[in-house]
């Protein structure tokens, strides 16, 4: 997944003028719910009414008071969606998205969603619209959201820190923690980890004489490795692959090289290309693969290529799917 730099004009997100208006209506909103009278759904109801208390969580940008129970969760990022569905909480709104990006099963659940803007910019005053009590989100220090601080005139703002690729597994569990959730959060997580490691032990023996690269396009007369600390590196990791010279032991999430490099390939047994949730192979990685030199790679000419969703891995639910999809290769090996 790449991160795009923020725009120095979006970084007021709406006018003055308008951005308070909008607070000053969406809060509006929010008083008059809470002085409604009782036996309205869980929609309406006042954040304090239904939550029943507050607790204190931390988060990239400092310790933050939420309600024990939030009602109305808006995520103004592409990575807590799905780790909330994975502990079976829908947001009320999200930002948008990729359906690639996400585990298939979960783009139906969130596509009729309302959309309040890009990924890590989203616009304050549709996040206002949706009423929020509790707003989730990433912190990129290399990219902040720029629009931060206007999300906590509406509902405190909770932006977990992404410090490396393969986090997303902690910040998936902070997340489930701040919706009341991190009972089912640890449950997710130790039902990975035992799938992987069940994975790693069951096929040790293809693992063992097997190197594995993992390929996706690049710019025009290029092609990258993705590597073991990436997003998706990780998950592989985690199932004992081990990965080809060129990959193993590098930094990093990605290595360019050009498409007279592909010898970089040539010692992996397995060559796992990016691929679309749906399965199939991604539009940007074909023209590598028509590359009269890939070919002649070892695993080409085995028909050990194969498809894999989810490089960018966002939350649990995806790993899984990625584990489910190594044991589908493993036991062709």
């Amino acid at each position: 997944m790449t991160t795009r730099p923020d725009r120095a004009g979006d970084a007021a997100g709406v006018s003055r003028r308008r951005f308070l208006a909008g607070a000053a209506g969406a809060l509006a909103l929010v008083g008059l719910t809470a002085c409604g009278s009782g036996g309205s759904g869980g929609a309406s109801a006042s954040p304090t009414a239904v939550g029943g208390g507050k607790r204190t969580i931390t988060t990239a940008l400092g310790p933050v008071e939420i309600p024990a129970n939030p009602q109305r969760v808006v995520c103004v990022d592409h990575y807590t969606p799905g780790a909330l569905l994975d502990v079976g909480v829908t947001p009320v709104g999200v930002a948008d998205f990729d359906t690639n990006a996400l585990l298939a099963d979960y783009v139906p659940r969130l596509q009729g969603l309302p959309k309040v803007g890009k990924s890590n910019e989203a616009k304050p005053e549709k996040v206002a619209e949706l009423r929020p009590d509790l707003v989730l989100g990433t912190h990129l220090a290399h990219a902040p959201d720029p629009n931060a601080e206007s999300y906590k005139a509406f509902a405190p703002t909770a932006l977990f820190a992404a410090k490396t690729a393969g986090d997303w597994k902690d910040r998936a569990l902070q997340a489930a923690d701040a919706v009341g959730r991190r009972a089912e959060g640890e449950k997710v997580r130790q039902r990975y980890e035992e799938r992987a490691a069940g994975i790693k032990k069951k096929y040790a023996d293809a693992l063992a004489r097997t190197k594995w690269s993992m390929v996706q396009g690049g710019r025009s007369g290029e092609w990258a490795l993705v590597l073991p600390g990436s997003w998706g590196g990780v998950v592989l990791v985690d199932a004992g692959v081990q990965f080809g010279a060129s990959s193993a032991g590098q930094q990093g999430t990605t290595k360019n090289f050009s498409v007279e490099q592909m010898d970089a390939l040539a010692d992996s047994d397995v060559i796992l290309v990016r691929g679309n949730s749906d399965g199939s192979i991604a539009a940007q990685v074909k023209p590598v693969l028509e590359q009269p030199v890939w070919q002649g790679l070892r695993a080409v000419k085995n028909n050990r290529v194969f498809p894999l969703p989810y490089f960018n891995t966002l939350h649990y639910g995806q790993a899984e799917a990625m584990l489910n999809k190594i044991e589908d290769i493993l036991k062709q090996l």
